[in-house]
């Protein structure tokens, strides 16, 4: 039997296939009280603005967009030493303390996951 998927559902399926083992070898910021969870609930917002448009996606055939249901999560890596971000297909973005610390203007946290959520 042959199964159909859109391009948006592979893509989803390969970043899904990704992540397991990325959040295995990952040293998390927590994301869960007692913890801080303000720089989460800041990067994610930030996240969701510069990629709704792209989730939400009107322009595509209805077969072949973005699953509405699933969230582009934010990942936040404990490292100082590290300025890295990346986003894996289908949306789920990372990103380095070490990154987060580099930004001297607010704008440039808004455009990093916006230029990272297009490649």
């Amino acid at each position: 039997m042959t199964y159909l998927y859109s391009c948006q559902q592979k893509i989803e399926k390969l970043g899904e296939l990704l992540l397991a083992p990325m959040l295995s070898d990952a040293h998390l910021l927590p994301n869960l009280p007692p913890y801080d969870t303000t720089v989460y609930y800041y990067v994610q917002t930030l996240y969701d603005q510069a990629t709704n448009s792209m989730r939400l996606d009107r322009q595509s055939p209805p077969y072949d967009r973005w699953n509405q249901q699933r969230p582009w999560r934010v990942f936040i890596i404990q490292n100082d030493g590290l300025q890295h971000a990346w986003s894996l297909p289908g949306g789920d973005l990372f990103i380095t303390t070490g990154m987060l610390l580099s930004f001297e203007r607010e704008y440039e946290l808004y455009y990093l996951p916006t230029f990272e959520a297009v490649l």
